[in-house]
């Protein structure tokens, strides 16, 4: 019984003593350290120093495997918070037996080597086992007999491309087995492995991101140099570095711009376009006289330009330049678009009083009414509503009864040019109407804003309706234009009362010739004449213009004026009164005289026009003339024969 206590409690103190012996080795999280892969690299330079870098080592964790052995897990993975950094136990032993010791990072410089040497290293490590005691964690040992090789420096040239360099070199003496390619990393100033190649010369891809080769910043140049490599057991060597070859962030851009524009928000656009070669970039927009420019933007990495909010169905061309330094063009590219239709922020005018709603529903709360013709802003649209601002309150109005302004919602898929608002082009038979062709129409001073642009009311269903007709005309290669949409009623009875108090007046016409009957340049607008004087005529005015004195004078006081001159001409025995030229100013006619009827227009000759005969206005019927007086009797006004002389 005692033997059975004894070999228990030396089962149970030996069971004790292994687990105290487990937690001890066992540190939770990682079991080892592990080199990733490669191998020992030494860069000898032509100062006499060497770089030596070697893989670098991870904590790993161990996996079970089906035969009870275990296995690492790829190097690099995270083993925990248990593991302090990683440091390295270097052992340099050159043939002369000496030995140098060192704990640093995957990388040191030597300064004191000689050529053959062994290196043996090895990563070491802290952790906590389960019993909270610090116990230290080795690697297995990188080991690399180091033979002297005779390398030479090569003399490379770099030619930079669009997103490519290209390299080529040349080297004397021994032939390298490989040689190494290496580029400068600017977070760190370390010259890092890049690409290898068994041939003398490379191509490397440059991107922004991912690439062989990362897309230097303008402050730093793209750094590249290429050694020649030997491949010994467990290491490689590379002889000294080539001339450095530097290259600007320009010299590896292409010249695709890449223009594009987006819509962030209804109606608000953006341009992006990559970046190219080039000292700046021209942003320019197309109108009326051409490529103007809109901005200019220095060098960059990126290119965003925000152009905000453009006018509803506003048609746009942009264009991007890029330039040298001497202002030659390098590249460009255009980006043209027509804005998304939107009545937001458009002009609107109520036809009639209208009734103002706190929300967009006619059974809602009234805030009041909005008289008819009174100037709102769409904030926002729903349904047949419009929400508005009057007297510093918002609510709604039905938009079925409000005129929009037609630029503002169907933009430039129609053209304007409201004549009556600057020079209206009334005429009656292609003859001018004296007060109203040429003229800005009563009711139309304000349709013309200071901008060149027109106000034009449209009712806002038939908008709607006629940009579908803009549209489809847009897709056959026509573009309707507006010469008038709304006509006020000042405007209608201006128009009918002026043309009516001129019924009676010959019709006025045109002359295309100057004063002395010389031809008017093409520049020149015509001369308006009045046909029975043939005195020129002012259209502003109705005024006729006196020949010899230049003053202007009605056709009422001209008429008293020739008869009272003709009245006094008979008194004196003079006879006819006197005559003034015909229309074209080639022939002489008499002047009128009281009481002379006048038509209206002539008719034209045989064969013109387009009026029927039968269908044509008649001229006003013409006095009886008296008998041809017989040969031998006497003239009217002449003595009678026995009279006295």
């Amino acid at each position: 019984m005692t033997r059975k206590i004894i070999l228990a409690g030396a089962a149970a103190f030996a069971l004790a003593a292994l687990a105290l012996t487990a937690a001890y080795f066992y540190i939770p999280g990682g079991a080892r350290l592990v080199f990733g892969e490669g191998d020992i690299r030494i860069c000898l330079n032509a100062d006499g120093t060497a770089e030596l870098d070697w893989p670098e080592a991870r904590p790993s964790s161990r996996t079970e495997t089906q035969d009870g052995g275990g296995e690492d897990a790829p190097a690099g993975e995270a083993a925990g918070p248990r593991i302090t950094p990683v440091l390295y136990d270097l052992e340099l032993t050159s043939e002369s037996g000496h030995t140098q010791k060192l704990e640093n990072h995957p990388r040191i410089l030597l300064e004191n080597y000689t050529l053959p040497m062994t290196i043996r290293i090895r990563a070491v490590a802290e952790g906590k086992n389960l019993l909270g005691l610090f116990r230290r964690l080795a690697s297995q040992e990188l080991t690399a007999e180091v033979r002297f090789t005779d390398l030479k420096a090569p003399e490379a040239v770099g030619t930079p491309g669009p997103g490519a360099l290209s390299l080529s070199w040349k080297l004397s003496g021994q032939v390298p087995g490989f040689y190494k390619i290496f580029s400068l990393d600017q977070t760190d100033g370390v010259f890092r492995q890049v690409a290898s190649t068994s041939a003398k010369q490379i191509s490397l891809d440059v991107y922004k991101e991912g690439g062989t080769l990362v897309l230097p910043s303008y402050e730093h140049p793209l750094e590249v140099l290429v050694r020649a490599a030997v491949q010994g057991e467990g290491y490689v060597l590379c002889g000294p570095a080539s001339n450095l070859i530097r290259v600007e962030r320009q010299d590896l851009l292409g010249d695709d711009l890449n223009l594009v524009c987006r819509e962030t928000e209804p109606r608000v656009y953006t341009l992006e376009w990559d970046e190219t070669r080039g000292e700046r970039y021209e942003l320019q927009e197309w109108d009326k006289e051409g490529w103007t420019l809109l901005d200019t933007l220095e060098l960059a990495e990126h290119f965003q330009y925000d152009l905000g909010r453009l006018g509803s169905g506003s048609h746009h061309r942009f264009q991007v330049v890029s330039k040298s330094v001497n202002g030659a063009v390098l590249s460009s590219e255009e980006a043209e678009f027509s804005v998304s239709i939107d009545p937001l922020y458009a002009t609107i005018w109520p036809i009639i009083e209208q009734p103002f709603y706190e929300k967009a529903d006619k059974s809602s709360s009234s805030l009041g009414k909005i008289p008819g013709g009174t100037a709102l802003c769409v904030l926002e649209e729903s349904g047949d509503w419009f929400q508005v601002r009057y007297k510093d309150q918002y609510g709604w109005v039905d938009s079925r009864f409000c005129m929009i302004n037609l630029p503002e919602y169907v933009g430039d898929h129609c053209s304007y040019d409201i004549t009556n608002s600057y020079r209206s082009i009334f005429k009656v038979h292609e003859n001018p109407i004296a007060l109203i062709t040429d003229q800005v129409v009563q009711g139309f001073e304000h349709i013309q804003e200071a901008d060149g642009e027109f106000l034009v009311p449209y009712l806002y269903p038939c908008a709607k309706k006629l940009l579908s007709a803009a549209q489809a005309a847009e897709k056959d290669g026509y573009r309707l234009k507006i010469y008038e949409a709304f006509r006020p009623n000042e405007a209608t009875r201006f128009l009918y009362d002026t043309t009516a108090g001129q019924l009676e007046l010959a019709a006025l016409v045109y002359s295309y010739e100057d004063a002395e009957g010389k031809p008017l340049g093409q520049d020149e607008d015509p001369r308006v004449l009045d046909p029975v004087t043939g005195w020129e005529a002012g259209l502003e005015d109705g005024l006729l213009i006196d020949p010899e004195t230049g003053e202007k004078i009605s056709r009422e006081d001209l008429a008293l004026r020739e008869a009272a001159e003709a009245e006094e001409a008979a008194q004196e025995g003079q006879g006819e009164a006197p005559a003034v030229p015909d229309p074209d100013g080639q022939s002489m006619m008499p002047a009128p005289q009281p009481g002379d009827d006048f038509p209206f227009f002539t008719l034209p000759e045989e064969g013109e026009g387009g009026l029927d005969p039968a269908e044509a206005p008649q001229p006003a019927p013409q006095p009886d003339l008296p008998p041809e007086p017989q040969e031998g009797e006497p003239q009217e006004g002449e003595p009678q024969e026995g009279e006295p002389q």
